[in-house]
């Protein structure tokens, strides 16, 4: 009785603030804990670098409106992007902090742009507080159920999931014991993201696969599989009503409102199956279901082809750069400074804004994902690298070099870069395609043997300049370095489509349930 008059309190309290509650989501960290959508929601990223700790302003490139082929380098914090706020202008009604503001000032929000709505939602405070619950927690819940108590809308008829589902019996299977089988012949899967293998299945056919400890997981596997003790597996109780890939698109697309809802406990949260298999979601016919499934299914494969893709153009360019015909030459001869020294630009004043490119900047693929503007005259006196437009930066420091962390100088502000101590730079001779050079030095056959002479301490060790002033490569003439750098930027145009096919499939995704259940 306390516990219902403590709820009806708060009721009454949350139901007499008739203003709504502004909500701001940051995007979410995806696969590989790649953070690259919240840097560029706040427009800054946080250095851990020595001697350059702190915020590092991200400056992105936008196309002059006069002329599309231009492109200009904003400057500092008046340059950064982010939908959080405009440097330039604190009343910009396209900007989050406006929508706060005038939240505050006038209890309302007049509009939420397009833009912003991935990011912005408004709810009644009755609604952020679970009074459904025996346990009253008062806490402030981000993700809303609707006024039907469900997680999606539909004007299908609404069930309890638990109705349809059929539950696996439980493993006795620990992580560790699949851990230690090389190449199973069954897939294991676990309460995390990993899947390993065993040489034991213990499903058949098609199984949804949740986590039960941590944070929501939710995999499908048709076939025979095997899976972990913390893993809850399930499946439909009749194919003829509900079909089983169906249900795992709804847990797929609920699976940030189940890691909200159902996982709970102090530290390590676990699954609730009791709540999870209350929750409601819209039933259709099963030829909607069916339709449902092809649509995600041809999603799948677009995803999956663009993998191949990927993988292809790769081997193709390791192909090509590995068929290449010609004298041979150390890279030495090939360039016209390596490293070259800070002294060729002591005429350059320094109050000159130059680029400035922090090993965190350069991207694993093989470019600069990030340069900030800066003064020459803060960067001189410093440890910093110095390089030019097209100069090659690689790495030197592992893990980076291993990692890949290599790019060709491009778009620095008036030509100048300066960054990371521990980059080697190669200026590539004007009669030799620094495009050629650049495509020779960025594999793992290189990289690889560069590994092996690497010195200094554990955790320090470094390439020595040796290694690349003496190191061998064709060097064929420059019509046909030109047709081999053509060959490469096919193949790379192909890998950037695929990405910007692969990057679409989520939202393509959520709009499948929309086109069908709505």
């Amino acid at each position: 009785m306390a516990v219902e008059k403590e709820k009806l309190l708060f009721f009454l309290l949350a139901n007499s603030n008739r203003q709504k509650v502004i909500v701001i989501r940051t995007p979410n960290i995806i696969k590989n804990n790649d953070t690259t959508g919240q840097q560029k929601f706040l427009g800054y990223k946080w250095s851990d670098a020595k001697g350059n700790e702190g915020i590092k302003y991200l400056n992105v490139r936008v196309k002059s409106e006069e002329d599309d082929d231009t492109m200009q380098q904003l400057k500092g914090i008046d340059g950064i992007l982010t939908p959080l706020f405009n440097p330039k202008n604190i009343y910009d009604s396209e900007k989050i902090n406006a929508l706060i503001r005038e939240n505050y000032l006038n209890g309302f929000v007049s509009n939420i742009p397009d833009s912003l709505r991935e990011y912005v939602s408004l709810f009644n405070l009755t609604d952020m507080l679970d009074f459904n619950r025996v346990k009253f927690d008062k806490i402030i819940n981000r993700i809303i159920k609707n006024n039907s108590s469900t997680v999606i809308q539909s004007a299908y008829p609404m069930e309890s999931i638990g109705k349809y589902l059929f539950e696996n019996a439980k493993s006795n299977i620990q992580v560790n014991s699949a851990k230690d089988v090389i190449n199973g012949e069954y897939p294991f899967f676990t309460s995390g993201e990993n899947v390993y293998s065993y040489n034991e299945y213990l499903v058949d056919g098609e199984n949804i696969y949740l986590s039960t400890g941590g944070n929501a997981v939710v995999k499908y596997y048709k076939g025979k599989a095997a899976y972990s003790t913390d893993t809850y597996v399930v499946k439909s109780d009749n194919e003829n009503s509900v079909l089983t890939k169906y249900l795992f698109i709804i847990l797929e697309n609920i699976r940030d409102y189940i890691n909200q809802y159902h996982f709970k406990g102090v530290g390590l949260k676990h699954l609730q199956k009791g709540d999870l298999k209350s929750e409601k979601i819209p039933i259709p016919s099963l030829d909607v279901q069916k339709s449902i499934v092809a649509d995600y299914e041809k999603v799948d494969a677009e995803y999956d082809s663009s993998i191949k893709t990927i993988e292809e153009c790769k081997r193709r360019i390791v192909e090509i750069v590995a068929n290449v015909k010609g004298p041979i030459k150390s890279l030495k001869d090939v360039c016209e400074d390596i490293n070259p020294s800070k002294t060729t630009i002591s005429s350059v004043p320094n109050e000159t804004i130059v680029s400035f490119v922090d090993m965190q900047s350069v991207s694993n693929e093989g470019f600069i994902e990030v340069k900030t503007d800066r003064p020459l005259g803060e960067l001189r006196k410093g440890g910093y690298t110095y390089f030019a437009e097209n100069d090659i930066i690689i790495a030197k420091i592992t893990p980076c070099m291993e990692n890949g962390k290599c790019a060709i100088a491009s778009g620095l502000t008036n030509g100048i870069g300066m960054g990371s101590s521990e980059f080697h730079v190669f200026r590539i001779k004007p009669e030799h395609s620094n495009k050629y050079v650049f495509a020779y030095l960025n594999r793992n056959v290189i990289r690889e043997q560069a590994a092996k002479v690497m010195t200094g301490a554990s955790g320090h060790r470094r390439v020595p300049i040796t290694f690349y002033e003496g190191l061998q490569i064709p060097v064929p003439p420059i019509a046909e370095q030109q047709r081999i750098v053509s060959e490469i930027e096919t193949c790379e145009a192909e890998i950037a489509k695929a990405k910007a096919v692969m990057a679409g499939c989520a939202e393509r995704k959520k709009h499948v349930l929309d086109k069908w259940l709505k």
